[in-house]
């Protein structure tokens, strides 16, 4: 592992870089232990084990396409209501790629980035003692993920011609990380209205989606539309047989959008 040459928006923490590792997670959380301080960086150029919120979620990547990293935070960095990080974390994402690329992505809840109904980037937020860790991946180059992956994973070269590299994109989303993570509820230099900048980019928003409370095993899976998200992070969906909407602080949703009509192409021709 060395120390990268780069200007770090985090002061001077460090950004580490190794050519390959297990995991930037694991990298990360043996550097809190050594006592290294908050906005410490490590970026691997092949993660052979990333996962993700599911103990049965693999992060796939290839050498060199995919921009993985992990950051470690001291809880008393952040704001008491820690369940917004993983959307906070998206949006910085967002937004980074919307700055660099020109590109709409989505936030999907709770820690997904999308480009065209299919998922870019991802998000995993774990925390131990005075700890926070964020892990990021993003689908670089068009190998980043097998085949079976195909309908839905995209990569940033499969919607932009533009040429770079995993390392290019590294600060664009470190410099959106400080701007979005630091902010706290008494912070009078954070950027306004994070909620309603998630909420112009809600994967899904006002659509009905399949949502799986708890666990991704499918048991109690309903129906409902998205209204929005709350102030904590959590997803707020309306059924028709509740008298009224219902927040969900787990649970992972399930859309497919729907297909475009042959006839309705042919009506604007």
């Amino acid at each position: 592992m060395r120390k990268m040459k780069v200007s770090s928006p985090f002061g001077e923490s460090p950004v580490f870089f190794k050519p390959e590792t297990e995991s930037t997670m694991t990298d990360v959380k043996n550097l809190a232990s050594q006592g290294l301080p908050s906005g410490t960086v490590v970026m691997a150029g092949h993660q052979l084990a990333g996962r993700g919120r599911f103990p049965d979620r693999k992060w796939h990547s290839v050498p060199g396409e995919s921009l993985a990293f992990s950051l470690l935070f001291q809880v008393k960095d952040f704001p008491p209501i820690t369940g917004v990080i993983p959307l906070k974390a998206g949006l910085a994402v967002a937004m980074a790629l919307e700055k660099e690329f020109g590109l709409e992505p989505e936030i999907k809840w709770p820690n997904d980035v999308f480009l065209k109904g299919r998922k870019a980037a991802g998000i995993l937020v774990e925390s131990r003692e005075e700890h926070i860790f964020i892990g990021v991946g993003v689908n670089c180059g068009p190998k980043s993920y097998p085949k079976d992956l195909k309908k839905t994973a995209i990569s940033l070269q499969e919607v932009t011609s533009r040429r770079f590299t995993p390392e290019d994109l590294l600060f664009p989303v470190l410099k959106q990380l400080k701007i979005w993570l630091s902010q706290s509820a008494e912070s009078e230099t954070a950027p306004p209205g994070w909620q309603e900048e998630i909420e112009k980019r809600l994967y899904a928003k006002g659509r009905t989606v399949t949502f799986l409370p708890g666990l991704s095993d499918g048991t109690g899976a309903f129906e409902a539309v998205i209204l929005g998200i709350q102030d904590d992070g959590m997803l707020l969906l309306k059924n028709e047989s509740w008298t009224a909407p219902r927040a969900f602080a787990n649970g992972e949703l399930r859309y497919t959008p729907p297909k475009k009509s042959f006839f309705a192409k042919k009506e604007k021709q």
